[in-house]
C-alpha cells in the first residue's frame, strides 16, 4: 500500500514540474515578442542651427515609435521613431541646454519598457579663421573677421564692432540664412595700433554670445610681435624674452607687471622673480627704422598651494603654549587644526596655535593651510609633558582638563581613585585648579584627576626631576651639581644632557635620560641601578 503511494507521489511531483517548466516558456516567449529598446541611456550633444539624428534601435520588429519629452522651438523634430534636426528652416524660440527624452518601441505584443536619452544643447557654434590678424598701413585689405554657423536661425543680428576697427576700414555683413553669417572687415587702415574687435549674434529668446579678434596695423617692414600667453609662478625665477621679425631695435611695455618683474627695454626681457599673482595683460610696442609694431603679452601670474614647515614643539601641563605655523604663499592663507592637545586651540586668520595645555602626551597634529590654489596638509608633532618637581619638596597646580560646573578632584596612590579635600598638602580640591603644596619626593606616580559633572579627566602624574649642572665637580655625590641641590633618589627622573659624571657610590634612581655626549664613568664596586 505504502509503495502505491509513493509511486502516484511521484508521478504527481513529475506532472507538476513538467506543467510549470511549459509555462515558464510559454511566459517567456510571450514577453520575448515584445520590442527591447536597445540604444536606450545615451548622452547626445546638439548645436543649434546644425545636423542632428538619433534613431530608436530596437528588438522585435517594433511597428511604432513615441517619443516624449521634446519641447518645440529647440531646433529638434520628432518623427519616424527618431529625434532630428536641419540647418535649414529652423526656427529657435527655446534655450533650453538639456532634453529628456523618453522612447517607447511598440508592436502588436505591445509596448517596450520605457528607454530614455539626454541630450545637450548648445548655441550656434562660431568659427574664426585666424588668432590674429596682421594689417599693413595704407594697404587696401578685406579680411574675414567672423563666420557663424548660424543657419536656421532667423532670428539672429549682428551687434557690430566695439571698441575697435582700425581708422580707414569698416564693417561689412555677409548674411545667409541658410549657410551661415560672415562679418568682413574691408579698407585701407591709415593709423597703427592694436585693435581688438567685437562680434556677437543674439536671438529673441537667447542670451547674445560674443567673440573678439585681434588686428594689428604696421607700417610695411616694422617688427611683426603678435600675440602671446605665458606663465610665471611666485617666488620661482622668471625669464622671458620678447620675439619678432624684421629687426628691432628698442621696445617699450605699457601695462603693469606682477611686484618682483622688470623689463629692460634694450634687449626686451621681462626677468625676475613674482611676489604676487594674478593676470596682467601689457601691450608690447617694438620699434625698427620702418616704425612700430604692436603686440600683446598676457602674464598669468600663478601661485601655488601653500608650503608648510612642519616642526615639533614641546610644552608642560599647565604652562602657556604659542607657536604660529609656518607656511610660505603669496595671498592670504586660512588655517585649520585638528588632533590639538586638550586646552589648545588655533586661530585659524593668523595660525597661532595657542592655550595652556591641560593633559600629557604626544600628539600629532594635522595642520591644514589653504590660499586661493587650494590646501596643503602637514603635520606637527607636539609633546606634552606632566610637570616634573624638585627634590625633596615641591608645589605645583593642575587644571581640569574638563569643562563644567561641577569639580572634585581624587587621588590615586596605586589602588584607585579616591576624593580628596583641602589639607595641609591640598587646596581647592572642588574646584577647577588644584594647588599641590610642598609634596615629598614620595609622592612621585601618585596621580591626580578631576571629576566634572560625573565625568573623569585625564590623569595627571606626580614627576621629581632632578638635572645635572656639574657646576663644582664630576662627583654624582655632590649636591651642588645636581638642580634641585640634592642628590637623586629612587624617586627621582634623572636627566644628564653634557658634561662628565663619576659615579663613586651605590645609587638607584627612577629612570635616566643620558645624552650620548656625556662621559660617563660608573668606578669599581659600585652600581647605579634605574627602576624604570
Amino acid at each position: 500500500m505504502n509503495r502505491r503511494l509513493s509511486l502516484l507521489s511521484a508521478t504527481i511531483a513529475k506532472y507538476i514540474y513538467c506543467l510549470f517548466i511549459a509555462l515558464v516558456g510559454f511566459v517567456t516567449a510571450l514577453h520575448a515578442q515584445v520590442p527591447v529598446i536597445l540604444n536606450s541611456g545615451g548622452l547626445y550633444t546638439y548645436v543649434q542651427g546644425s545636423n542632428f539624428s538619433f534613431n530608436i534601435i530596437a528588438s522585435n520588429a517594433p511597428t511604432s515609435y513615441t517619443i516624449t519629452g521634446v519641447p518645440s522651438g529647440t531646433g529638434l523634430i520628432v518623427g519616424g521613431g527618431g529625434i532630428f534636426a536641419s540647418p535649414f528652416g529652423s526656427t529657435i524660440t527655446n534655450c533650453s541646454n538639456i532634453v529628456s527624452a523618453t522612447l517607447i518601441a511598440s508592436n502588436a505584443n505591445g509596448n517596450s519598457a520605457p528607454g530614455h536619452i539626454t541630450i545637450l544643447i548648445q548655441p550656434p557654434a562660431s568659427f574664426t579663421p585666424n588668432n590674429i590678424i596682421y594689417l599693413t598701413t595704407g594697404v587696401p585689405t578685406s579680411n574675414q573677421l567672423f563666420f557663424w554657423f548660424a543657419a536656421g536661425i532667423t532670428s539672429q543680428e549682428s551687434s557690430g564692432i566695439n571698441g575697435g576697427l582700425p581708422p580707414g576700414t569698416s564693417l561689412n555683413p555677409h548674411y545667409n540664412f541658410n549657410t551661415g553669417d560672415s562679418e568682413f572687415v574691408n579698407g585701407t587702415p591709415t593709423t597703427s595700433g592694436l585693435y581688438v574687435a567685437s562680434y556677437g549674434f543674439s536671438n529673441t529668446s537667447c542670451s547674445d554670445v560674443f567673440v573678439q579678434r585681434t588686428l594689428i596695423v604696421s607700417p610695411a617692414g616694422a617688427p611683426i610681435v603678435g600675440v602671446v600667453s605665458v606663465t610665471d609662478t611666485v617666488n620661482i625665477p622668471f625669464s622671458y624674452a620678447i620675439s619678432s621679425t624684421n629687426g628691432p631695435s628698442t621696445y617699450s611695455l605699457h601695462g603693469s607687471l606682477p611686484t618682483g618683474l622688470s623689463f629692460n627695454s634694450t634687449t626686451g626681457v621681462i626677468n625676475g622673480t613674482a611676489q604676487v599673482s594674478g593676470f596682467y595683460p601689457d601691450t608690447v610696442l617694438v620699434t625698427n627704422a620702418a616704425g612700430t609694431g604692436y603686440g600683446l603679452i598676457n602674464i598669468h601670474s600663478q601661485d601655488w598651494i601653500p608650503v608648510i614647515t612642519s616642526a615639533k614643539q614641546t610644552d608642560t601641563v599647565g604652562e602657556a603654549f604659542n607657536y604660529s605655523i609656518i607656511a610660505s604663499s603669496s595671498t592670504t592663507i586660512s588655517y585649520a587644526a585638528s588632533g590639538l592637545p586638550p586646552g589648545l586651540g588655533i586661530n585659524t586668520g593668523t595660525g597661532l596655535i595657542s592655550g595652556t595645555p591641560t593633559t600629557a602626551g604626544t600628539f600629532i597634529a594635522t595642520i591644514t593651510a589653504t590660499n586661493t590654489v587650494g590646501p596643503a596638509v602637514g603635520y606637527d608633532t607636539i609633546v606634552i609633558a606632566n610637570k616634573t618637581l624638585c627634590a625633596p619638596f615641591d608645589n605645583t597646580s593642575f587644571p581640569a582638563n574638563i569643562t563644567g560646573t561641577s569639580c572634585q578632584w581624587q587621588l590615586d596612590t596605586g589602588s584607585g581613585f579616591a576624593n580628596i579635600s583641602d589639607n595641609s598638602f591640598y587646596t581647592g580640591t572642588a574646584t577647577s585648579t588644584l594647588q599641590l603644596i610642598d609634596i615629598p619626593e614620595s609622592y612621585t606616580g601618585y596621580q591626580y584627576r578631576c571629576v566634572v559633572d560625573g565625568n573623569n579627566g585625564t590623569p595627571n602624574t606626580i614627576q621629581f626631576q632632578n638635572s645635572w649642572t656639574g657646576a663644582v665637580d664630576a662627583n654624582w655625590e655632590n649636591p651642588g651639581n645636581w638642580s634641585c641641590g640634592v642628590v637623586p633618589d629612587n624617586n627621582t627622573d634623572v636627566v644628564i644632557t653634557s658634561g662628565t659624571v663619576v659615579l663613586n657610590s651605590n645609587v638607584t634612581v627612577r629612570s635616566l635620560n643620558l645624552s650620548p655626549t656625556v662621559n660617563f664613568t660608573v668606578n669599581n664596586g659600585f652600581n647605579l641601578t634605574v627602576a624604570h
